[in-house]
């Protein structure tokens, strides 16, 4: 696979029906076993549960408070 720079673009940002604003910062078919997105909730916000197959999802927080709650 040969090096591949992507860069950070605000505009890219979108709503997602689960109450979340995703950028997807890869996910391309250049890669179909990867994808990275930053989820960002605006303040007081909250996700519907949701439970994805087949998939491992990791998570990095970077700020805030609260209570952050991950299901497993």
């Amino acid at each position: 696979m040969s090096p591949l720079i992507r860069r950070f673009d605000p505009a890219d940002e979108y709503y997602f029906e689960e109450g979340c604003y995703i950028h997807e910062l890869s996910n391309s078919p250049d890669d179909p076993v990867m994808s990275v997105a930053r989820a960002r909730l605006p303040l007081g916000g909250q996700t519907r549960w949701h439970r994805l197959h087949n998939v491992v999802e990791r998570y990095l927080i970077e700020a805030g408070e609260g209570v952050v709650e991950l299901g497993g």
